[in-house]
């Protein structure tokens, strides 16, 4: 953390106080200097009066808003305490209260409907966005991609880990789940010189790319023939789905 003129910070304590004035090193939060990194003088980051984090605007919202959960994952309530998801993800347990760290498995509460100000502490961009949270112009990306036929995605399985899987179209675009334009997998486009795994016939060996497509024999067999792919999706062109390329040859 490091301390900026004109945000808000809470303190230890429970404080909060917007930082108004910086001097040199030095950075004023009510009526207490600071260094940047949010200590208070010479004491530690533990004592009540040095800063324990930014306060930003709706960063707290009920427990309930951020469903649906991940197990194992943390909220701060506005007093400091923190909560952890259990594995089943329909019960909670605070595991640090005043300062004090509690394992998961005591006191669990349900999580249905409880209303309890939080702040998420472990979700970051990689965490699937709910349709709900989506801006209008994250909206407007997905419907557009999915007019232009594009493969959307919806994430399942949120209390075990979650996946991502092809909707069936059209998509029913519903609050309480997340969307996303299926990313295009990492070893495509085909490239010559390159070894690749068909989904059920082995490995084959890129030899020749051309106008979108690719010329692939059987691994290590320069006298096999050669077959044509599309070098952009990595399809077979006539050898059917099992031919279809899956990845590239792991080293």
């Amino acid at each position: 953390m490091k301390l900026e003129v004109g945000k808000k910070y809470r303190l230890n304590n429970g404080e909060e106080y917007v930082c108004e004035i910086r001097q040199g090193r030095a950075f004023k939060l009510g009526n207490y200097w600071y260094y940047k990194d949010g200590k208070i003088g010479g004491f530690s980051q533990d004592d009540p009066r040095s800063v324990a984090y930014e306060v930003k605007d709706d960063q707290y919202k009920p427990l309930i808003d951020f469903a649906p959960f991940k197990a194992g994952e943390r909220f701060r309530d506005e007093d400091g305490d923190v909560l952890t998801i259990c594995d089943d993800c329909k019960t909670l347990a605070w595991t640090k209260i005043d300062g004090e760290d509690y394992p998961v498995n005591v006191a669990s509460y349900s999580i249905d409907n409880r209303t309890t100000p939080v702040t998420p502490l472990d979700r970051d961009e990689d965490t699937p966005k709910l349709w709900r949270d989506m801006t209008d112009s994250e909206k407007g990306a997905l419907l557009l991609a999915h007019h232009e036929g594009k493969v959307i995605e919806i994430f399942l399985d949120w209390d075990r880990g979650g996946t991502w899987v092809n909707v069936t179209p059209p998509p029913n675009w519903l609050d309480e789940y997340a969307y996303r334009v299926r990313p295009e997998p990492s070893f495509l486009p085909l490239g010559a010189g390159k070894t690749y795994q068909t989904s059920e016939k082995g490995y084959f060996d890129c030899i020749h790319v051309r106008n979108g497509n690719a010329w692939l024999i059987k691994r290590n067999d320069i006298h096999a023939p050669a077959y044509v792919w599309d070098a952009e999706t990595g399809k077979s062109e006539s050898l059917g789905e099992n031919w279809d390329i899956v990845g590239l040859e792991e080293v």
